[in-house]
């Protein structure tokens, strides 16, 4: 039988899969080890190479013990040297690890090196002069460098991932962001007093539909309906490499690229990362942090969308994410009754007769409960005693509201706010028609690839899945043109809207007296007035004895109001609260 010619096996490895793709350090290694079997003649060279770490504490998830594997599963190859270019490239686990793996070379019968020169060749017997050898009287003059470099090369590696995670963890906890950008964020690197930080900033498309799934979950919409519109917006999960599990550098396959499906929605739903709060592994447990960059959604809009499942709660400055809310008693009070809102500081009203605010309780009769407004001094005190029913006194309200007639500065300044919005959520609409009709147009040219396909292929089985995609994607077409139709027809006309608006100027008792938001009621009636009005005043017929009111402040509070209550509600819906006659 013919022996094989030996071999000399030289390891090239790296840590990361990054170091491979930009070459930076397998190349040097190669043409290091490549210098020293040339210049001390050994055998001839086959590279080996692998990314993988060698910090475990397990002998059987070293890189090393592949290449134990690799020499005996190749016999043929008849490997006598195993060569690797520095020594912290064949372990960095200490010596309860590089003793084990150096003997399971030796039962094997190579010879490691390092081109380093820590690992030497030369052996020594101690009874050699006497023409004996045993275990214990062979020995390797290097053995006790291996040793403790092995030992220097763990503590360097616990000294620099010290130096390296624990900076990761300031940067963390300072607000910056670490590891890879979830979806619908990327990475970047911005200049700080500190050096270069990392933050992240939106991701188009990603960003869109990340957005669009808190919209949606807020305005609770099922789950199947969130799925079908936000994979007609073209959502596809990130596509990535996946590498083998021992051996880094092998790629096994793609992962990724799927549409949305019905379980990724609480997965996004439920990453405070989205409202701009970091609760990352490297803060203490239950802590969170305000990131140094903006959230793809506001903190009330996640709150909103989580709908009970997980809330995020600012108190002096300080996030905390939750999974249910706080008990009642834990939390801040507010004063404003819903029930009783034409009172105290948000709407303040006073007394006729003791010029103290008003306020409201509800009273136990005989056969029911009954509600009122009434002064502070309910049992009679300082000679009075003024309570009025919660009907009677929020209708004369209304009633002295009905009365009021806007200025035409005013009027001019709401159109302005009013028209602005509108054509911001038209804008938006029209943005939305264009982005489904290129969709529309992706799909075309993929029904149009799958048809070319399917003229070129004669399997059934090949056809069958040919056809059925083509029908997914015609379903897709139908769906997205559908869409594409209902956003060109909510334009409308501009003249309805003008129309509409200008019912409201007329009918300021139907803006503030909305019915919807008692708290938005209250502090638009408040701020009506110049200085805080009696009860009385909303009475009389008399103009001199009528409420003083803001000449032009009250006109620029309510706008501004209203210009938030338009921003918040999304326009259009504002609009048709209240039905012109």
């Amino acid at each position: 039988m013919a022996i094989s010619p030996q071999h000399t096996l030289g390891v090239v490895r790296v840590s990361t899969s990054g170091q491979i793709e930009t070459g930076d350090s397998p190349d040097h290694q190669k043409l290091n080890i490549e210098y020293f079997c040339n210049n001390k003649k050994l055998p001839e060279l086959i590279i080996y190479e692998l990314a993988h770490s060698a910090t475990s504490n397990e002998l059987k998830k070293q890189a090393l013990y592949q290449v134990v594997e690799y020499v005996r599963n190749h016999p043929e190859l008849n490997i006598k040297f195993v060569v690797f270019s520095f020594f912290d490239r064949f372990t960095r686990g200490g010596a309860e690890i590089y003793i084990p793996l150096k003997k399971l070379f030796q039962e094997l019968g190579v010879t490691l090196l390092d081109t380093g020169g820590v690992i030497s060749a030369e052996v020594n017997n101690t009874l050699e002069h006497l023409g004996k050898s045993y275990k214990w009287s062979v020995y390797s003059p290097s053995e006790k460098g291996e040793i403790l470099k092995a030992e220097e090369d763990k503590s360097s590696t616990r000294d620099m991932l010290s130096r390296l995670i624990g900076s990761e963890i300031s940067y963390v906890r300072e607000g910056y962001a670490n590891g890879p950008a979830e979806l619908g964020y990327r990475n970047i690197k911005v200049d700080t007093e500190e050096g270069k930080r990392t933050v992240r900033e939106p991701n188009p498309p990603e960003s869109e539909w990340v957005k669009k799934i808190y919209e949606l979950s807020a305005q609770h919409v099922p789950e199947e309906r969130i799925v079908e519109i936000v994979n007609l917006m073209g959502f596809k999960t990130r596509t990535m490499k996946k590498r083998d599990r021992l051996d880094r550098k092998k790629i096994i396959g793609l992962i990724g690229g799927r549409p949305l499906k019905d379980y990724m929605i609480p997965r996004i739903l439920e990453k405070p990362i989205y409202a701009g709060i970091n609760v990352h592994k490297f803060l203490l447990k239950g802590e969170a942090v305000k990131a140094k960059f903006e959230g793809l959604v506001s903190i009330d809009l996640w709150n909103k969308a989580n709908q009970g499942r997980r809330f995020i709660i600012e108190r002096e400055g300080k996030y905390k994410v939750v999974k249910k809310l706080p008990p009642e008693y834990t939390t801040r009070k507010s004063r404003f009754n819903p029930q009783f809102p034409f009172k105290g500081k948000l709407c303040p009203i006073m007394c006729p007769d003791c010029s103290r605010l008003i306020t409201g309780s509800v009273s136990k009769g005989k056969k029911d409960h009954y509600s009122f407004y009434h002064g502070t001094c309910t049992v009679r005190k300082n000679g009075h005693s003024f309570r009025v029913s919660k009907k009677a006194y929020e209708d004369t309200l209304k009633s002295f509201v009905q009365r009021l007639k806007m200025d035409e500065k005013a009027k001019t300044r709401w159109k302005q706010i009013v028209l602005q919005k509108w054509y911001e959520k038209i804008g938006q609409t029209k943005k939305e028609s264009i982005s489904a009709q290129e969709r529309v147009t992706d799909l075309d040219a993929t029904e149009k690839m799958l048809y070319e396909k399917l003229k070129m292929v004669t399997l059934p089985e090949i056809v069958q899945k040919l056809e059925s995609e083509i029908a997914d994607v015609m379903i897709q077409k139908k769906k997205l043109k559908e869409v594409r139709t209902d956003k060109e027809e909510a334009d409308t006309n501009i003249e309805e809207v003008i129309k509409l608006v200008g019912y409201y100027f007329e009918h300021l008792d139907e803006v503030i007296f909305s019915g919807t938001d008692y708290a938005r009621d209250a502090r638009l009636f408040g701020m009506l007035f110049a200085e805080t009005p009696h009860f009385d005043q909303f009475k009389t017929s008399n103009t001199e004895e009528l409420p003083k009111l803001k000449p032009a402040i009250v006109h620029i509070q309510m706008i501004k109001d209203f210009e938030n209550t338009l921003s918040a509600e999304g326009g259009s819906r504002t609009l048709t609260r209240f039905k012109a006659p």
